[in-house]
């Protein structure tokens, strides 16, 4: 076996040839969900067993980049992409700066446990927090929120208390998804 079969470092060339591919693969995904449709065929189980071949054995041996990546494009096509117009449960389509913010938060490979650990990630999340606080006291109201939170590490859906009721204005709502992303602010009425 040799060094390369046993490591996942990738010479220079690769390496550039494997982000291209993936930015591509990325962009078609989001160009995709903007224009339709949902999926090309009705996903099955038989289609997903001839892509990933499920009878073959652990590979001895690494495939090439060009490989690789074409079959992650047949997986992502074979899949069920998400729609704005989709309306069955929420599912909004991927954000093009979220893809981006986890490619790097995927470089940065950090645990965020604590300022210790990750003090670069940690400081992003409590800025985060801080802006929604900001914008939520300036909209004091009677309508509860709630955080679905999705950490590094770790998920929380949080019931924010008494002091954190808002008045759902058009305006916050709007500054809401211009900071956040449209597709993650909702307003749910009961």
């Amino acid at each position: 076996m040799s060094d390369r079969d046993a490591t996942l470092d990738l010479p220079d060339d690769e390496l550039r040839a494997l982000f291209e591919g993936a930015l591509a693969l990325a962009q078609r995904e989001i160009e995709a969900a903007q224009t339709g449709p949902i999926y090309s065929q009705p996903p099955s189980a038989e289609r997903f067993e001839r892509l990933l071949d499920g009878s073959r054995g652990l590979p001895e041996s690494g495939e090439s980049v060009a490989v690789l990546l074409d079959a992650c494009g047949a997986l992502l096509e074979a899949g069920r992409r998400t729609s704005p117009a989709f309306f069955g449960y929420v599912l909004s389509p991927a954000s093009p700066v979220g893809i981006a913010a986890d490619l790097l938060a995927s470089a940065a490979n950090q645990n965020v446990t604590a300022w210790r650990s990750s003090p670069a990630a940690t400081e992003v999340e409590r800025l985060v927090l801080r802006w929604l606080g900001e914008l939520c006291k300036k909209h004091r109201g009677a309508c509860p929120i709630t955080l679905d939170y999705t950490g590094q590490e770790a998920r929380a859906l949080l019931q924010f208390g008494e002091a954190w009721r808002i008045d759902p204005a058009d305006s916050l709502i709007q500054a809401l998804r211009d900071q956040f992303g449209r597709e993650n602010v909702f307003l749910q009425y009961r």
